[in-house]
């Protein structure tokens, strides 16, 4: 749960993104978007939508484990976001694919 003082957020974001041996040196398109307790995609503005969008790519260090998976560690913060009590839920996508989500409170 997020308390929101006078309707202003301050959170952090932090995940670890694991890459497969065969996606090592690749380009992924990976997105972060917000969506409200029906679903949609949050607008903390009208007509701007809280997607956060970045390409990550990971080589392989060497003498590792031909196979291994190679971690890729994300971490944001984010600043008064203008959000008001509810339900919220983060989706991290990898391409068009969510590979995981969280869902918290806003008081």
């Amino acid at each position: 749960m997020i308390r929101s003082p006078q309707g202003q957020t301050n959170f952090a974001i932090a995940c670890k993104i694991f890459v497969g041996w065969t996606e090592a040196n690749r380009k992924h398109e990976i997105s972060i978007t917000l969506r409200d307790e029906d679903g949609g995609t949050y607008e903390p503005m009208p007509g701007e939508p809280f997607v956060i969008k970045s390409i990550i790519e990971v080589g392989r260090p060497a003498g590792l484990r031909e196979g291994s998976e190679i971690d890729a560690p994300l971490a944001l913060n984010i600043g008064g976001l203008p959000i008001v009590p509810g339900r919220y839920k983060l989706e991290l996508s990898v391409g068009n694919n969510e590979i995981t989500s969280v869902v918290f409170d806003v008081r």
